[in-house]
């Protein structure tokens, strides 16, 4: 397409030779190079983030879209709470795990968390280099963590650790 081209590189062509872990100063994501990238995991991954978005109620074109998360996060923020009140206020990932999986009333939030650890799994299969991944699980999990209605509970560093690498 000659209005992807700049000179005689291609707009693929530019992005491709960018150096690991180079960062855009404009949006301040970090820039990979694409050809190094699995795409089918990278595919996969991402139609398991739209499918974890097209589980939330309402309209799911417009989750989609808008890559609305507030349901998910409110629902794990809501679990979290339940558990944090069940523990007198002494609440640890490890123990909100193994609790959303056993108490057969968390069943929304548990789906959530399990989806969410496959969004994250393909993703790591994906050839993004370990800093790659590890910035862009966290960013997606905070960004998640931040659509949340509900004030306080659960940070993303909590749910982080609760997903497991």
């Amino acid at each position: 397409n000659p209005d992807d081209q700049q000179g005689s590189l291609t707009r693929a062509d530019i992005l491709a030779n960018y150096p690991v872990n180079n960062v855009n100063p404009a949006t301040g994501n970090i820039r990979v190079k694409q050809r190094r990238l699995n795409r089918n995991m990278l595919r996969k991954s991402l139609v398991k983030y739209q499918d974890l978005l097209a589980l939330q109620p309402g309209d799911v074109e417009a989750n989609l879209e808008n890559n609305n998360t507030s349901h998910i996060a409110d629902s794990i923020k809501s679990s979290w709470a339940e558990y944090a009140e069940s523990r007198d206020g002494d609440p640890t990932s490890a123990g909100f795990g193994d609790w959303v999986n056993s108490d057969g009333s968390q069943a929304e939030a548990r789906q959530y968390i399990l989806d969410l650890r496959e969004v994250f799994s393909d993703l790591n299969k994906s050839g993004l280099s370990s800093g790659e991944f590890a910035y862009a699980r966290f960013r997606t999990i905070e960004r998640i963590m931040e659509s949340s209605s509900e004030q306080g509970g659960m940070t993303p560093s909590q749910l982080s650790t609760t997903l497991g690498s």
